[in-house]
């Protein structure tokens, strides 16, 4: 009788000629159809007694809203909103990096992203891209881009359209490979979800919600929301809040309006929110600030490097970069410690931060360290300079060796990195033996499933390799979180331990080398 009564109420209303979508959330004892009666033209749920309502035509949506909100039965009722990825402060195509890789990327340096590396890649963690898709053909996103989906055009082809997504994605896991850019955290994975119909730089809350739920349920880490919605929304906050339940932590850009505000739903408390400095760390003049803002990020002039669609170079500006750049660096923390909750990574990243001595407007807690926030997580003395050695095995008085010259990066407390400095015409094998400090050794080697393990028989680390200049060829985690062997772990107590690398190459020794450490192993 009720859904009868509020039927013939709003059919009253004037005719307005139009469909109109609200979003609302109903009690878990209760239907759309005993709330909105004969209203409703079409409803598609979303999830946790969420549904999208498209109103018949000739309806007055915001009378009919009016009402909803006085019904014990609805938990809240909107109308849909907009969004945008904002565009950026500044764009501008480009031939190339300048410097390279490395040179050109000036906030790696500020961040102490590369100190970062020697702790942390991200290994493992998937971040939840929610934006305009991805061009997952892009050389340097090979393997580092999972199946997403498509809300804006309701397929299973994430495909950017747009550019914007793309290039967050590069600015967060790009492969360095000596032509685009390096990602912050290179090791981890992007789930691709797109949000906008087609091309466009728009999009709609109700794909926003789902696309959050989305991620939710495909067990990422981080979500990046490079985007600002036009107001508030409590369907979009109630979808953060069911996120930051299931240990997710949320990231998203404050603007590029230069406004003493942060937008939404940067401002909205449990969310990260990351403005923007240059590189002498002053506020970027678009960049919101005020209450809400908690971090800051060198996204600012004189520009960031990254590529767009077709492997297009961009030098651009902007929080939408920011929050990708903080984004990262949580996947890179928590690569390391996967047992960190969002709180624990925002807490972390403030104190760790290049910070006043308090909160204040223009930076918020201050300008993110990637380093000391992985220091932070790992429970490593914050700041200090990260322990290891470079040494160039074959000596360079050799330069006619048929061999490579290996470079090993030796991190005191997780890992080895094998660098080829040039090229090997044969194949070699790669031995690593580990002494412990009671004296018995062991030798360690992969299993069929990638997990590292310790055999007591002589076994190769890896096999067959042909060294090609590439860097971290053999990257040998460890103890490091993921994927790694937990009985593995569980057998390393700290202590004096010795590395013994063994090349060979030709049914001989090419080279031999050892390195005494001391391994710390807060998981023992």
């Amino acid at each position: 009788m009720r859904g009868l009564i509020i039927f013939l109420l709003f059919s009253l209303l004037p005719s307005l000629a139009f469909c109109e979508r609200i979003i609302i959330k109903l009690r878990p004892d209760t239907t759309v159809e005993a709330v909105l009666g004969e209203v409703v033209a079409k409803k598609r749920y979303i999830s946790n007694n969420i549904y999208v309502i498209q109103i018949k035509e000739g309806l007055d949506v915001s009378k009919i809203i009016s009402h909803l909100r006085g019904d014990p039965r609805v938990i809240y009722v909107e109308p849909i909103k907009r969004g945008k990825f904002k565009g950026f402060d500044s764009l501008e195509a480009v031939f190339s990096i300048e410097g390279g890789d490395y040179e050109g990327q000036w906030y790696l340096e500020m961040m102490e992203v590369k100190a970062c590396w020697y702790l942390s890649k991200g290994q493992g963690i998937v971040i939840g891209l929610i934006d305009t898709g991805v061009d997952y053909n892009a050389s340097d996103l090979q393997g580092r881009v999972l199946s997403g989906y498509d809300f804006g055009d309701d397929d299973n082809d994430p495909f950017d359209l747009n550019g914007h997504g793309t290039m967050m994605a590069h600015i967060m896991v790009a492969k360095k490979n000596g032509y685009g850019v390096a990602g912050i955290a290179p090791k981890a994975m992007i789930l691709p979800i797109k949000i906008n119909p087609g091309g466009e730089g728009t999009f709609e809350t109700d794909r926003l919600v789902e696309a959050i739920f989305y991620a939710v349920g495909h067990r990422v880490s981080v979500i990046n929301l490079s985007l600002v919605v036009e107001g508030y929304s409590e369907a979009v906050r109630d979808a953060i809040d069911y996120a930051l339940s299931q240990g997710i932590v949320v990231v998203a850009a404050a603007g590029n309006d230069g406004l003493s505000r942060v937008s939404f739903p940067a401002s909205y408390e449990p969310v990260i929110s990351v403005g923007s400095v240059d590189k002498d760390g002053k506020r970027s003049a678009t960049s919101n600030y005020g209450m809400g803002l908690d971090l800051v990020a060198p996204a600012g002039p004189p520009g960031i490097y990254t590529i767009g669609l077709n492997e297009t170079f961009y030098l651009i500006r902007g929080t939408s970069l920011s929050a990708a750049m903080v984004s990262a660096i949580c996947a890179d923390m928590l690569g390391a410690n996967g047992g960190l909750t969002p709180s624990d990574l925002f807490n972390f990243l403030k104190v760790t931060a290049s910070h006043p001595l308090e909160w204040e407007a223009l930076s918020g807690y201050g300008l993110v360290n990637a380093k000391r926030a992985v220091q932070r997580a790992l429970g490593l003395p914050v700041g200090e300079e990260i322990p290891y050695l470079s040494l160039n095995v074959i000596s360079l008085f050799y330069p006619l060796l048929p061999y490579p010259y290996f470079t090993f990066d030796i991190y005191q407390y997780q890992y080895i990195w094998i660098d080829a400095v040039r090229a090997s015409p044969t194949p070699v094998d790669i031995y690593l033996e580990i002494t412990y400090p009671d004296g018995r050794s062991a030798f360690l080697t992969y299993r069929r499933d990638g997990l590292a393990q310790l055999r007591e028989e002589r076994m190769p680390l890896r096999t067959g390799c042909i060294f090609d200049d590439l860097e971290d060829f053999v990257p040998v985690m460890f103890l490091a979180f993921s994927p790694y062997d937990e009985a593995m772990k569980a057998d390393m107590p700290s202590g004096t331990y010795i590395w013994r690398m063994e090349i060979i190459g030709d049914g001989k020794s090419i080279e031999e080398y050892l390195q005494t450490f001391y391994l710390f192993n807060q998981f023992y």
